[in-house]
């Protein structure tokens, strides 16, 4: 590289080097002797490039879920849901987006999930009578949020999709990760949210995580980003979105994770 993409440093340094899978980490068909990959820092920002000997880019049209959830998708869903309160990620993230709604006393017409997965989250939401759409452009999964859980599924990605009209709220929880080009997809999210809509995003907090070892989940192979809070502020700054809130947590599940709520830039 060059330079960062997001602080335009030049400047970097191994954070962490990998010739093995992590042993928890799902296995998409990579052999043991192709295993080749690494983090890279930037020394300003601390923003993680993921740098990969082999190849990744069909991962999200099938293979992801199949690998990761196999035929059990539904029943995935089911246990997710049913934890208890205390140990739900999706409980204090939906009591979290509620309680930033009625404190702005936002009115949200429609909602469009992007990433939805098994659907814990979209299907809360509709729980809540909240106007939801999800985009998931992998078979298996848009398959289940349709069959399963009666959501309305965008199947295709967002750069594909033709869009004819706008949302009140953008929410997309543990996803910008795996985007290729963050700058690109957060351009493409600013084209369809409504001049006063709020976007809610989570991302893994890697520089917490880095403290714990490499082998954790915010460090597993599909994640290709890993933002810190000063790198998120550079590509809001440049894709024209401002932060309302930005907070480090750590979940229910023991992950390490930062939480956004973004607005516009006039």
């Amino acid at each position: 590289m060059i330079n960062c993409n997001f602080c335009k440093n030049e400047k970097f340094k191994l954070k962490f080097l990998y010739t093995n899978k992590p042993k928890k980490e799902t296995y998409f068909g990579i052999k043991d002797k192709d295993y080749k990959r690494c983090y890279i820092k930037c020394s300003n920002c601390k923003h993680l490039y993921s740098i990969l000997s082999f190849d990744l880019n069909n991962l999200y049209k099938k293979i992801y879920s199949e690998k990761t959830y196999g035929k059990k998708i539904y029943q995935t869903f089911q246990k997710i849901i049913n934890l208890p309160k205390k140990k739900s990620d999706n409980f204090y993230r939906v009591r979290r987006i509620l309680k930033f709604f009625n404190s702005k006393n936002i009115f949200v017409k429609n909602l469009i999930d992007i990433g939805s997965g098994t659907g814990v989250f979209p299907y809360s939401m509709l729980k809540n009578n909240y106007n939801i759409t999800c985009v998931e452009p992998d078979k298996n999964l848009s398959k289940h949020l349709k069959k399963n859980l009666n959501l309305k599924v965008i199947t295709q990605d967002i750069f594909k999709h033709i869009f004819k009209k706008k949302y009140d709220v953008i929410t997309l929880n543990k996803v910008l990760e795996h985007v290729n080009d963050p700058f690109k997809f957060m351009k493409k999210l600013n084209s369809i949210l409504k001049d006063k809509g709020i976007i809610y995003l989570e991302v893994p907090d890697v520089y917490k995580a880095a403290k714990y070892g490499l082998d954790r989940e915010e460090f597993y192979v599909e994640h290709i980003h890993g933002f810190s809070k000063k790198s998120l502020l550079h590509l809001f700054n440049k894709t024209k979105f401002k932060i309302i809130e930005i907070k480090s947590i750590k979940e229910s599940s023991e992950k390490f994770t930062i939480y956004c709520f973004l607005a516009k830039l006039k």
